[in-house]
């Protein structure tokens, strides 16, 4: 297996995957739909509107990595928002399965990206594993219908791991930066109760446990890529302005204000279950950022 093509490679984790890979010897190609002649990853031309998608990709790839979807996050929860949410998801998995079907070549593993949006976005004392039923609201339906595409992977007798993602923590992109900001300003504070979990991964946790994926005989299935700490928003704030040597002493931040500001996303920050790591721990795999603070100093702390 040499040839790795990636869906998403131009995102927080596409980017950060593609060095890894790239360091490792593999030859990496992302799909596109503007592809850079000049750029020095190869990349083909896709448009999941226009249900297009050059056949010469599929014919390049050893492995797929499908990380495309639309930032949850990105824009506010509009009707029009949310069926793009869905459709970014869905059916760019399904114009990757159409052409695998015309194609004559198939890949030897799909990795595929999920969320742990799937248990719904609720606060309770039970800790979430791979067996329990999806949940009902926005992002969990959204969840289940991306895995129920990814799924027909494996109807083409493709090997498929799907990694239900937790909040992904880098040092420059993503969650991390913008809630380490006010803290630097001594304003962290929690949200909402603050009682909510948020399960995390560290971003060289999450590449090393992809190409885990593609290097190592782990079993067809799902996994949920969260590390095996788990941390309460009112912890993960506390934690951030420790390793940063802030004072931290606001009030939490009321859910209401929340609510107003953010409408049905804020259900994002607002709300959260602890998730098990226990699946991925008995693959063998072993974590260099399995406690929070570990993984805070690593990527909060300038060092010289």
């Amino acid at each position: 297996m040499k040839n790795i093509l990636i869906t998403g490679g131009s995102g927080l984790v596409g980017k950060h995957l593609t060095a890894w890979l790239t360091q490792r010897g593999y030859q990496v190609a992302w799909l596109s739909r503007n592809p850079d002649k000049g750029s020095s990853i190869k990349t083909y031309f896709w448009d999941v509107e226009a249900e297009k998608l050059d056949p010469a990709a599929i014919e390049f790839s050893d492995a797929i990595v499908h990380l495309a979807g639309a930032g949850i996050a990105d824009k506010p929860w509009s009707a029009k928002r949310k069926q793009e949410i869905v459709d970014s998801r869905v059916k760019s998995t399904e114009l990757i399965i159409n052409q695998l079907k015309r194609s004559g070549k198939l890949p030897e593993v799909v990795i595929a990206a999920s969320a742990i949006g799937y248990y719904g976005t609720t606060t309770s004392s039970h800790v979430f594993t791979e067996t329990d039923p999806p949940g009902t609201d926005f992002l969990a339906t959204t969840t289940r219908l991306w895995e129920e595409a990814t799924n027909k992977f494996r109807d083409l007798g493709i090997k498929t791991i799907q990694y239900r993602l937790g909040m992904v923590l880098d040092a420059k992109e993503g969650a991390l930066p913008k809630m380490a900001l006010p803290v630097k300003y001594g304003l962290g504070a929690a949200l909402g109760t603050g009682r909510q979990f948020v399960p995390w991964i560290h971003i060289h946790d999450l590449c090393n446990l992809m190409v885990a994926g593609l290097e190592q005989n782990l079993p067809d299935g799902v996994y949920n890529a969260v590390a095996p700490d788990q941390n309460t928003n009112g912890e993960l704030m506390k934690m951030i302005a420790s390793v940063l040597h802030r004072p931290y002493f606001l009030p939490p931040v009321p859910g209401l204000i929340m609510k107003l500001i953010m409408g049905e996303m804020s259900a994002l920050v607002l709300e959260g279950s602890a998730v098990s790591a226990n699946k991925v721990l008995q693959t063998g795999f072993q974590f260099s950022f399995a406690e929070l603070k570990v993984a805070l100093e690593n990527l909060l702390v300038v060092r010289p």
